[in-house]
């Protein structure tokens, strides 16, 4: 799937070629989509932030595109995901001109 942006659906929502790829009995929440060019230790880190066990799988597409499918709650990922759209290396500081 062809993304330059990080997604998160609804897993009945979802692509159909994402819930392909989950093969497990129990239903999920839903599922990201992290395009290659974005992929890192750092954003797996806040997407396994606070999941146990059995409620997250990891899927890495031919494209090199990770995928995530979870039965956590969908409010406790975006509540980890929105850490990352305000890193503190990024927090802008004002001063005055001279």
């Amino acid at each position: 799937m062809q993304s330059d942006r990080l997604m998160i659906w609804r897993f009945a929502s979802a692509p159909e070629a994402l819930k392909a790829l989950h093969t497990e009995p129990h239903a999920p929440e839903w599922a990201v989509l992290i395009p290659r060019a974005l992929a890192g230790a750092d954003i797996d880190e806040v997407i396994l932030r606070g999941s146990k066990p059995g409620q997250l799988a990891r899927y890495e597409t031919p494209d090199g595109d990770i995928v995530y499918i979870g039965t956590s709650k969908l409010d406790r990922l975006t509540d980890s995901l929105a850490t990352l759209a305000r890193p503190a290396a990024m927090t802008a500081i004002h001063s005055k001109r001279r």
